[in-house]
This record gives C-alpha cells, sequence and structure tokens, in this order.
C-alpha cells in the first residue's frame, strides 16, 4: 500500500509558500492539460440510452442490432469473366503457397538373407543392442553340480580349485555366508564415513575387493619355494560361526570399523606383491561368481543331471 498523503496539509504548504495566491495548476512542457471534470449520471438506463442516441444523432426509435449479419455473397457464376479468372488464379496461388509438400515414402528395409536365401540369424538384441553371440560362460559340469548341491543341502559354502597357467598356480574360492557379505557393506559405510571411499563409483570396487579377500581359500604355486598361502575359513566367529579358523583382528578397532581394512592391507602388502598375479586371481574369482549364479539359476532346470555332451 502507498504512502497517504494530508491534501489539507499540502495546500497550506503551497499557499505558505506563494504567499496565500491561489496559483492554479499548469502543464509542464510538453504535456497537455486534461479536463477530469466527471458529471453525475443520474436518471434509468432507458433515459441515459436515449439521450446518448441523442448526442450521436441517431433515432431514438431505431431499434438497437444485438446479432451481426454478413454481407450478402454474390456468386462466383454471376462475375465478368475476366473478375473470375482473376479471383481464380489468385486462390489457386494461394494453395500452392499453404500445402505440404508430399515426403517420399521411405522404402522398409529388406531382410538380410544368406547364399542358400534363408534369413540369417537375429545376432544382436533389438533391445539392448547386445551381442547374444557372445559366451555366458562354461556350461557346468557335472561334478560342479553334484558338489555344489551337496554343500547346499548341507549348509556349507561351496568350494572350487582353479589351476591356471597350466597347472603351474592353483588358487581356491568358496562362497560367502550372509553375514560375511553384510560385513562387507557395513565397512563400506566406515570407510565412508572416514574419507576412505570418496567417489561412489569407488564403491562398488572396494566391496568386490573384500569379497574377493574373503572368498580366498588358498593359493599355491606348483614349484616349491613360490607362492603358498591358506586363509582363514571364515572371517569371524560373528559372521561364520562354524568356520574353523578366522582372521585376528586387534580388539581396539574404531567404532563402526570391522577390520576388513586390515584384511585389504595385508592381502595387497604380503600376498598380491605384482599387480598381474592380483588381476589374475581377482578376473578367476569373478568366473567362480559367475559359475555360482549359473548354478543357482538351473534350480528349476529339468535337465539340471543330464549330461551337457558326449563323453568322450
Amino acid at each position: 500500500m502507498g504512502k497517504s498523503i494530508n491534501l489539507n496539509r499540502q495546500q497550506d504548504l503551497l499557499a505558505q509558500v506563494t504567499g496565500g495566491k491561489n496559483i492554479a495548476p499548469g502543464a509542464l512542457p510538453d504535456e497537455k492539460m486534461v479536463n477530469t471534470e466527471q458529471t453525475q449520471v443520474t436518471g434509468s438506463i432507458e433515459d441515459i440510452i436515449a439521450a446518448e442516441k441523442k448526442r450521436l444523432g441517431v433515432d431514438a426509435d431505431a431499434p438497437v442490432r444485438t446479432n451481426f449479419e454478413p454481407p450478402p455473397v454474390t456468386p462466383m457464376s454471376s462475375l465478368p469473366a475476366d473478375k473470375a479468372a482473376e479471383l481464380q488464379q489468385a486462390i489457386s496461388a494461394f494453395s500452392k503457397q499453404t500445402e505440404t509438400p508430399a515426403q517420399p515414402a521411405t522404402p522398409a528395409p529388406e531382410p538380410v538373407t544368406n547364399n542358400t536365401g534363408a534369413l540369417d540369424p537375429v545376432t544382436i538384441c533389438p533391445r539392448c543392442a547386445w551381442d547374444i553371440t557372445l559366451p555366458t560362460g562354461p556350461v557346468p559340469e557335472r561334478f560342479d553340480k553334484l558338489k555344489f548341491v551337496t554343500t547346499l543341502l548341507a549348509n556349507k559354502p561351496f568350494q572350487k580349485e582353479y589351476e591356471l597357467f597350466d597347472g603351474e598356480l592353483l588358487v581356491t574360492f568358496r562362497s560367502l555366508r550372509p553375514k560375511e557379505i553384510d560385513a562387507c557393506y557395513e565397512q563400506i559405510a566406515y570407510d565412508i564415513t572416514t574419507g576412505k571411499v570418496k567417489y561412489q563409483g569407488d564403491v562398488y570396487e572396494v566391496v568386490n575387493r573384500y569379497r574377493f579377500y574373503l572368498q580366498l581359500v588358498e593359493l599355491k604355486t606348483k614349484a616349491v619355494g613360490g607362492l603358498n598361502f591358506e586363509f582363514p575359513e571364515g572371517f569371524t566367529p560373528k559372521t561364520n560361526k562354524k568356520a574353523a579358523s578366522f582372521w585376528e583382528m586387534p580388539a581396539d578397532l574404531p567404532e563402526g570399523c570391522l577390520g576388513l581394512n586390515i584384511v585389504e592391507d595385508y592381502m595387497i602388502s604380503e600376498v598380491f606383491m605384482t599387480e598381474s598375479i592380483h588381476r589374475v586371481v581377482a578376473a578367476t574369482c569373478r568366473d567362480f561368481n559367475r559359475l555360482v549364479a549359473q548354478l543357482e539359476a538351473m534350480v528349476d532346470n529339468a535337465n539340471f543331471w543330464k549330461q551337457t555332451e558326449t563323453p568322450s
């Protein structure tokens, strides 16, 4: 709301400045005085309309037109020949300017065929563009199926030994207990709080590393004097009470820290001394996890025990 002004007070101040003279208002340069005098409107609406008609010079008895009446339409056939031709030419020119040019029809793609005339098989997924010819992993062997079901029904972790470099390097992995997996994520929460993990993309990498280190059972070389490591069967008694051996943790761990960072420090400083050995063993661990996922996915497979190839 604007500030109110006392007009009487303003008038008194003006009189003091002008010496009591009543000075008429004047227009500023480039302005015109506008008469704002208003007259009081009296009478009924009929009287007001009649007075306005009289002022405009309109017959007071003339009816008021409320509906619009279009002017009469002159048919083109009644126009002179030259006027009709000129009008038709103008209409044709306007139509050409406003019409949309016809788009050429896109030919339908022809199916790809081979030399025999048959359609080639689909190799790229039309939804995700994934190459479906890539292998999804080796088919689980019958021995792996038998061992997996046996350990599953016995409520024990599934283990598998891999021979790398033609048997020169042997590595064994195991599946984890649910509480061991939970421990990996609890450790990640602590790492984020303390600033060890600063970026969202590092979370996946660090979690996989913790899982990888806990899944290792044995790492050794065929030659004497090479690698020879045996790792505990479980992380801690709290996360794997059925294990016979555990990682030894200090009693003064910070609140929220489970000690997986200590396991990681030991692995990269005492076991995996080179980047190559770390990458090779980690890739084999991913193969082991894919094998476990394939075996779990075959729970409803009616051909689970059937051989997939002819024995040699």
